[in-house]
């Protein structure tokens, strides 16, 4: 497995955090995001990187809970348009209401949560 800092979106900073590798002969790209980066720039840094791949890689992200209700629909879409394999921890873990909402309006599925208090 890789990871490194991406330039994604044509910035000139890095704007996301890779890890890739390949499993069962297919590759995969996760790309966690940082939370300060716009709706338009997450939207361009996602078309960006499935055209630039194609679609012989799995794609993922994971905006580590940093997204509201609204910009998780808005980027959700772009996934959606852009076959990725899941949505992952884009609310608060303890945001039901939102998550039902979110999981109701996509097709890409959501990945919930590795961050939960169980006690």
């Amino acid at each position: 497995m890789n990871n490194g800092t991406g330039n994604a979106g044509g910035t000139s900073k890095p704007c996301v955090r890779h890890y890739s590798g390949s499993t069962a002969g297919r590759d995969y790209v996760t790309l966690i995001t940082k939370s300060g980066l716009g709706t338009k720039k997450t939207i361009k840094m996602i078309n960006d990187v499935r055209k630039n791949l194609g679609k012989n890689f799995t794609l993922m992200i994971d905006p580590n809970n940093s997204y509201d209700l609204k910009k998780s629909l808005d980027i959700g879409g772009a996934l959606d348009d852009n076959d990725f394999y899941w949505f992952e921890d884009p609310l608060k873990w303890n945001d039901e209401k939102s998550i039902e909402i979110l999981g109701s309006n996509l097709k890409t599925p959501l990945a919930m949560t590795d961050q939960a208090d169980f006690k």
